[in-house]
């Protein structure tokens, strides 16, 4: 992770550049310094299985997280309706933990990011 975050310090050039990082398991201090850097993070089901993957969904800002599933590698699912499912329990599943309704956000972030 600290490899990851040198090269952004080092290279972001433009303040339009999006960074997500994928199923972010660093330390506190590199999840501070991502945020500094103004990096997104997504967050997928499996973290919410774990203290640490927890932790560090309560510490992410919500106008910084994405939801992922790593479908159909990781989620095995047969229709689509079915990852629509998952992404609603894990939005739910986040917002307990946080204390925040946060679908609007999160809905808000991926259409940011991905443009649609």
């Amino acid at each position: 992770v600290n490899t990851v975050l040198e090269i952004l310090q080092r290279y972001k050039k433009r303040d339009d550049n999006i960074y997500v990082l994928h199923w972010f398991t660093g330390s506190t201090s590199q999840l501070k310094k991502a945020i500094e850097l103004g990096c997104y993070f997504s967050i997928n089901p499996n973290m919410l299985k774990t203290k640490s993957g927890i932790e560090i969904i309560r510490r992410v800002p919500m106008n910084r997280m994405l939801i992922e599933t790593d479908a159909p590698f990781v989620l095995k699912v047969q229709q689509v309706k079915e990852v629509k499912k998952v992404i609603e329990e894990t939005i739910s599943e986040i917002s307990d933990i946080v204390g925040v309704d946060g679908s609007r956000t999160i809905f808000e972030n991926a259409t940011k990011i991905f443009r649609y």
